[in-house]
């Protein structure tokens, strides 16, 4: 049997934990030096929650419905004292004891709608659905805004795929949550209906999924400008290290005058490019992957050594230091990305990959992997060991785990590039609304302008009846 991996057309950076990249010893210090902010108990709040929390998951409809509804308005709050009421079966939950009891799908169904999230039990995030909301709570918490732009709804089971892959191999984390927790106010906005496919064997059986459609998380500061952007999947390490230096760069963002921002914006994605130019070409030389001889020519920054460098983008540029280090630096010395595009093939960015074939193992994600995989007797075999029965799991983990590598390594070092390019080039902030139309038109291919996300070839015959296309009575 063989399993195919759903990932989106492009690829991202990973940060897989090897000798040349520094990736895990950087994001270990940095989290320390950023230190983690332990979110106060819904008791702290008063008891009232509690009781909404017991009525959410109730078997009667309405009033589930009415409690859910009050818990969403009160934000994380809410969601956390259902987490503290439910605690025993969540813990059940992540410890692998099965569980289809009714009271137990409410708990999730209530979850899942007070946080705006499929599998919010496994995460426990909160997402707001409304910026300008989002807006109100970073200033209020002095957080910045992790946006995030989808095909399809991140509340729903069949989002786009990569959104798929966020919930289950990042949200779901338990150190990816408690960084987007602890740092970050959550929004999600979904850019068009993700295309969905249904086959149908013609004999009871379906198969049901999604085809195109791709994600990115902005981060902005406070007030909502666009300060970096991290495009497709990414592994957990390298997911988390990236936010964090995003993070850092939109708090020091919201500190600056007005006319000092742009300046600094464009100093920082100027950086952060000679950063990820020298990471690039260490990592080639790490896997053997081009000749030392080819990349000689290829000027490095002049400041920092590769090790330091690849140190968690050197912890978050000194994380305190980063404006004078901004300065030190001999701006547009870091390699031609150009002369590093023209080494590349298939098989460089597989081996590239693998230095960052990385999927977190906590419990939570392990364990909501494993639910989402179809039943053995399902896919119609007959598993007369559990080591029958546990080879294609390893198997899917493992094409998991290469394929979130190269996902990695490409979404890094083509697309967040170009996004830094864009940056640079800008005079002022990009607007988020423009840039997410350049994004979703440039990188991800899918732009506005194409009702079928390239789905439909006009000039293709397929001796169907109007080319199969069939419109329903809201779009005519």
């Amino acid at each position: 049997m063989k399993i195919n991996i759903l990932t989106s057309q492009r690829r991202d950076f990973g940060g897989g934990q090897h000798p040349s990249s520094g990736f895990g010893a950087g994001l270990a210090l940095l989290l320390c030096l950023v230190g983690a902010k332990t979110a106060p108990a819904c008791s702290d709040y008063g008891g009232g929650l509690t009781l909404f929390a017991r009525q959410a998951v109730s078997a009667e409809a309405e009033v589930a419905k009415a409690a859910i509804a009050t818990l969403r308005k009160a934000g994380p709050d809410g969601l956390r004292a259902l987490q503290e009421t439910h605690a025993a079966l969540l813990t059940n939950w992540r410890s692998g004891q099965a569980d289809n009891s009714p009271e137990w799908a409410r708990v999730r169904h209530a979850m899942d709608a007070v946080g705006q999230q499929k599998d919010c039990h496994a995460s426990g995030l909160y997402w707001h659905t409304d910026l300008e909301q989002a807006k109100v709570a970073a200033r209020a918490s002095g957080k910045p805004i992790l946006s995030l732009r989808l095909l399809g709804q991140l509340d729903e089971e069949l989002s786009c795929a990569n959104s798929r892959f966020f919930r289950t191999t990042l949200y779901a984390n338990r150190d990816v949550a408690g960084t987007l927790n602890s740092n970050f106010v959550l929004h999600w906005e979904s850019v068009r209906p993700v295309p969905k496919v249904k086959v149908d064997f013609g004999d009871g059986r379906e198969l049901q999924t999604t085809v195109t459609g791709n994600s990115i998380h902005y981060v902005l500061s406070e007030d909502g400008a666009p300060i970096d952007a991290l495009p497709g999947l990414y592994s957990a390490t390298a997911f988390q290290c990236g936010l964090l230096v995003a993070g850092n760069a939109a708090k020091n963002y919201a500190r600056l005058p007005a006319a000092e921002r742009p300046a600094y914006l464009r100093d920082y994605h100027r950086s952060q490019l000679a950063l990820l130019a020298t990471r690039w070409e260490a990592d080639l030389k790490s896997v053997g992957a081009a000749p030392v001889s080819a990349l000689a020519g290829i000027r490095r920054i002049t400041n920092a050594a590769p090790t330091a460098a690849l140190a968690c983008q050197l912890t978050v540029l000194k994380t305190g230091a980063e404006r004078p280090f901004l300065q030190s630096i001999t701006i547009g010395a870091y390699p031609d990305a150009a002369q590093l595009d023209g080494m590349m093939n298939p098989d460089m960015w597989r081996r590239l990959g693998m230095l960052y074939a990385q999927i977190g193992r906590s419990p939570a994600d392990t364990r909501l992997i494993r639910e989402k995989l179809p039943n053995a007797r399902e896919a119609g075999r007959l598993t007369l060991a559990k080591s029958a029965a546990e080879t294609p799991v390893l198997d899917v983990f493992e094409n998991l785990r290469r394929s979130i590598g190269e996902d990695t390594a490409r979404n890094e070092y083509q697309l967040h590039r170009r996004i830094r390019e864009w940056f640079v080039a800008a005079r002022h902030a990009p607007d988020l609304k423009d840039l997410n139309g350049r994004v979703y038109a440039d990188l991800f291919l899918t732009p506005d302008s194409d009702p079928w996300l390239g789905l439909l070839a006009p000039d293709a015959f397929n001796a169907i009846e109007n080319g199969g296309i069939k419109r329903s009575a809201v779009l005519r």
